[in-house]
C-alpha cells in the first residue's frame, strides 16, 4: 500500500469526512479506500464478498489504516438501506460515494438500486456526493444514462453526481486522480 504525499495533501478535505466505497474489494475499490483512509476518511467498504471483505480488513489493520467492511449485496435495494443504516448509526452521515467499478451506460441498470437509496440519504441531509466511474465512454453518456435512468427526485440540488472516466490505468493512480476530485 503506498499514496503519493501530493495527492494526500491535495485530499486534506477529507479528514473527518465519511467515505463510501462500493465494488470496495476490486483492485480499484481497494486503492480507492487505501487513498480515503489516508486522507483522514472514515472509509466504509462495501462488496458481495464477505471473505474478501475480511481479508482486505486483516490488511488494512496491518498498515494501521480504519476501515470498516460492510457485506453488501448491490442487486438488493433492502441489502443497500440496510448498509446504509449501519453506517449511518456508527458515523455521522456519508458525505462521498464511490462506485469502485467503471460502468459503461449499458451496465448503469445494476446500480440503480443503490443509487436510490443513496440519493435519498443524501436529500434528507441535505448533501453528498457520488462519484461514478466510467469506461468506454463519454462523461455525457453516462450523465445522460443516469438521468434516463433515475427519477428527478431521487438526486437533488443537494446532492452532486459526477462522473469520471479514468486515463489512467492504474488502479492506483486512478484511485488518486478520483480523491482529489472529492472536494
Amino acid at each position: 500500500m503506498s499514496s503519493n504525499p501530493e495527492v494526500l495533501a491535495q485530499a486534506e478535505h477529507l479528514k473527518g469526512k465519511v467515505v463510501a466505497v462500493t465494488c470496495a474489494t476490486s483492485p480499484l475499490g481497494e486503492a480507492l479506500c487505501e487513498h480515503a483512509a489516508k486522507a483522514g476518511a472514515s472509509v466504509f467498504a462495501l462488496d458481495s464478498d464477505p471473505t474478501a471483505l475480511a481479508q482486505q480488513s486483516i490488511s488494512f489493520r496491518q498498515n494501521k489504516l480504519r476501515l470498516r467492511p460492510m457485506p453488501c449485496d448491490f442487486t438488493s435495494q433492502e441489502s443497500i438501506l440496510n448498509a446504509v443504516q449501519e453506517i449511518v448509526s456508527h458515523a455521522p452521515p456519508i458525505d462521498f460515494w464511490i462506485h469502485a467499478e467503471a460502468l459503461a451506460p449499458a451496465d448503469l441498470h445494476r446500480l440503480l438500486p443503490a443509487m436510490h437509496v443513496f440519493g435519498l440519504h443524501f436529500d434528507m441531509r441535505g448533501k453528498g456526493k457520488f462519484l461514478l466511474l466510467g469506461a468506454n465512454a463519454k462523461p455525457d453518456d453516462l450523465e445522460k444514462a443516469i438521468s434516463d435512468a433515475l427519477p428527478i427526485e431521487t438526486f437533488t440540488e443537494k446532492a452532486e453526481i459526477e462522473v469520471f472516466i479514468p486515463t489512467e490505468t492504474s488502479p492506483s493512480l486512478i484511485a488518486s486522480a478520483a480523491i482529489t476530485r472529492l472536494a
